[in-house]
């Protein structure tokens, strides 16, 4: 996606976190992300919620968490991660911040057979033409068992 501004002239591609975050995380109008996501997760939208991006630090060490956007759409929390660069350490930082936002929607006592769908969407840029597009990823056994329903993670090249 590439947005130009007329009054400046100037290119601003999606693979940065500001102008993503400006132009589809506006609170009051989400129409741009509730297409984007429907087109990239083949879905329809009936109701999409921004939610909080700033993760609570619990350790004086520990460094400020911000992720790039989490909502709520229908049933399904939804965080996406931008990364403008390939880095060795990413995919690590991003399952870090994703199992966190899913264990807190975790609750005691709560029927673990129901719970609601999480899906992480990393757009990475710079993977490398070997690479497909698109990879999905869930937690499951070398036999395709899933070891859990609702959780997956998709990469975008």
């Amino acid at each position: 996606m590439v947005i130009i501004l007329a009054e400046q002239q100037k290119f601003y591609t999606a693979k940065n976190d500001k102008v993503f975050k400006a132009v589809m995380c506006d609170e009051d109008d989400l129409s741009l992300l509730k297409g984007f996501l429907e087109q990239l997760l083949d879905i329809t939208i009936h109701e999409i919620t921004l939610l909080g991006t700033e993760q609570n630090v619990r350790h004086q060490k520990e460094r400020k968490k911000m992720i790039d956007a989490l909502v709520k759409v229908d049933e399904e929390y939804i965080h996406i991660e931008l990364n403008s660069q390939n880095h060795s350490y990413l995919r690590n930082r991003n399952f870090v911040f994703f199992t966190e936002i899913y264990s807190k929607k975790t609750k005691t006592r709560e029927d673990y057979l129901n719970l609601e769908t999480f899906i992480h969407i990393d757009l990475t840029y710079g993977l490398g033409n070997s690479k497909e597009e698109k990879e999905e990823y869930e937690v499951m056994n070398h036999r395709g068992e899933k070891y859990v329903e609702n959780f997956k993670i998709i990469e975008y090249n």
